[in-house]
C-alpha cells in the first residue's frame, strides 16, 4: 500500500486488504466492524438526505461510487463468511438503501 503514490489508489488497497483480513477474524471481530460499517453506512444515507452530493467531499477519494463499492464489498464478504449473520445481512440492507438513494438522486 505504501508504495501506491495516488491516494485514491492507495485508499482503494487498503480497503480491498481489509475486507481480505476481517473475513477471517474470529465472529466477534467480524461483529464489532459489521457494527461499525452499519452505523457508518446510516450516517453517511442520514447526511446525505440533508446534503445530497456534497457529502462526498468528506472523503478522500470525493466519490459515492467508491465509498458504495467499499462497503458493497465488506457486505458481500461477511455475508458469504457467515450467511445466517443478522448483522451482516442489515449491513447489506444499510448499502442498498443508501445506493438506491444515490442513484435516484438527479446528475448534477
Amino acid at each position: 500500500e505504501r508504495r501506491i503514490r495516488d491516494r485514491a489508489e492507495r485508499w482503494r488497497a487498503h480497503k480491498q486488504s481489509y475486507m481480505e483480513q476481517i473475513v477471517t477474524e474470529d465472529a466477534s471481530v467480524r461483529r464489532i466492524s459489521c457494527a461499525d460499517s452499519i452505523y457508518n453506512v446510516r450516517s453517511m444515507t442520514r447526511d446525505f438526505q440533508r446534503m445530497g452530493d456534497r457529502l462526498w467531499s468528506r472523503f478522500l477519494t470525493k466519490s459515492a461510487s467508491d465509498q458504495l463499492w467499499a462497503y458493497d464489498a465488506l457486505a458481500r464478504a461477511l455475508l458469504e463468511r457467515a450467511p445466517s449473520s443478522v448483522l451482516a445481512a442489515e449491513l447489506r440492507r444499510a448499502v442498498d438503501e443508501l445506493d438506491r438513494l444515490v442513484r435516484a438522486q438527479p446528475s448534477s
